[in-house]
């Protein structure tokens, strides 16, 4: 396919397919087409709506997105990216597809520490894909829904990454080539311990990595897991974007945290453990 015109030189869009009929896509100046004629405009700030239009619910807002930035940006989860790229084979090449990428934060380091890599940021959120879609240069921005199919080609992707995100094995599966891997990042039981009682946030289910593997098999076969764990001392204001940019913000009383918040000490020291698992498909390397 043609990918000149928008600077989509990268080696994702290649791999893209039209979410109305599933034909390759092409790039002019202004966006996608596929060959019958539907077309997918590039958006003002770098990514491309693949979404088919239709969505089963709308993502991160803008405040959360936000608050996200501010956190990832003073690098206090940089044990969660480092621990991406240790699990990445060094001489890694081909294509990253993150699945709930974000503001494309992990992906964007990733791309650094891999330069054999392009990437593909993919959410749902349009407020997190306006941060993604000038994220990195090997980068390509898109909106889609993973419950309802990635616009990728089949046996495209080189590694899947799904960091605290909504997944579907069977679509990782499809799109991942023979010699690919999926790395799952889920939090442990020990993840924001601090704060769970204290500030009132969504523990962690102790069924999760039970219902992962469920999920996963028998389409991939466990290969390696990791636990990562740090301590970090955050200040009040860090302490409440982590708590604003994740699950716990749908439930939250902003005013009721702000009083809880101002119970606990100045920095506050938070455990940050995750558990990575590196799965393999369950299909012979060609």
């Amino acid at each position: 396919m043609n990918s000149g015109g928008l600077g989509l030189n990268n080696g994702a869009v290649s791999a893209l397919r039209c979410p109305c009929c599933g034909q390759s896509l092409d790039t002019d100046q202004t966006g996608l087409h596929c060959p019958i004629g539907h077309r997918f405009d590039l958006a003002r700030q770098g990514y491309i709506d693949l979404s088919g239009g239709r969505v089963t619910h709308g993502g991160d807002t803008a405040g959360m997105v936000a608050e996200r930035m501010a956190l990832l940006g003073s690098g206090h989860l940089s044990v969660i990216t480092d621990a991406i790229v240790e699990m990445t084979e060094v001489g890694a090449a081909g294509l990253a597809v993150d699945v709930g990428a974000g503001t494309g934060h992990h992906l964007t380091e990733l791309l650094r520490a891999r330069p054999g890599l392009s990437g593909l940021a993919v959410d749902i959120s349009k407020a997190a894909l306006r941060r993604a879609g000038r994220a990195h240069p090997r980068l390509v921005a898109v909106r889609a829904d993973v419950w309802r199919g990635l616009p990728l080609a089949s046996d495209t992707a080189r590694l899947i990454l799904n960091v605290f995100a909504p997944r579907s094995p069977a679509e990782f599966h499809r799109v991942l080539r023979a010699d690919g891997q999926v790395l799952v990042v889920t939090p442990t039981e020990a993840h924001l311990c601090e704060l769970v009682e204290a500030l009132g946030l969504i523990s962690v289910d102790p069924r999760k990595r039970t219902r992962l593997a469920g999920a996963m098999a028998p389409l991939f076969t466990a290969d390696t897991t990791r636990e990562h764990t740090a301590r970090v001392r955050l200040p009040q204001q860090a302490v409440r974007s982590l708590v604003l940019m994740g699950p716990s913000a749908w439930h939250l009383d902003q005013q009721a945290l702000t009083r809880k918040l101002a119970q606990l000490p100045d920095p506050v020291s938070v455990t940050i453990s995750v558990n990575v698992d590196r799965w393999r498909p369950t299909r012979p390397v060609a």
